[in-house]
């Protein structure tokens, strides 16, 4: 998550760094993890799907996190 009110630490010196997600330009701090970032451009809920492949199969898995409401 993006502290953007802190008692001790009042200055933000971190970088901003732009990527996109479903076709949306959106903004994020530099040290900042993927979910913290989608949450802090109000993004609540996605879907996604994961692969993973062996030797000798693959498998698909189908995700979807929601965050609560703010």
């Amino acid at each position: 998550m993006h502290i953007t009110n802190h008692p001790i630490f009042t200055k933000d010196d971190s970088k901003t760094i732009q990527f996109y997600f479903n076709n949306k330009l959106l903004n994020a701090k530099e040290g900042q993890t993927i979910e913290a970032a989608i949450m802090a451009n109000g993004i609540d809920d996605i879907i996604f799907q994961l692969y993973y492949c062996n030797y000798h199969y693959c498998i698909s898995s189908l995700f979807r996190k929601r965050w609560p409401k703010r």
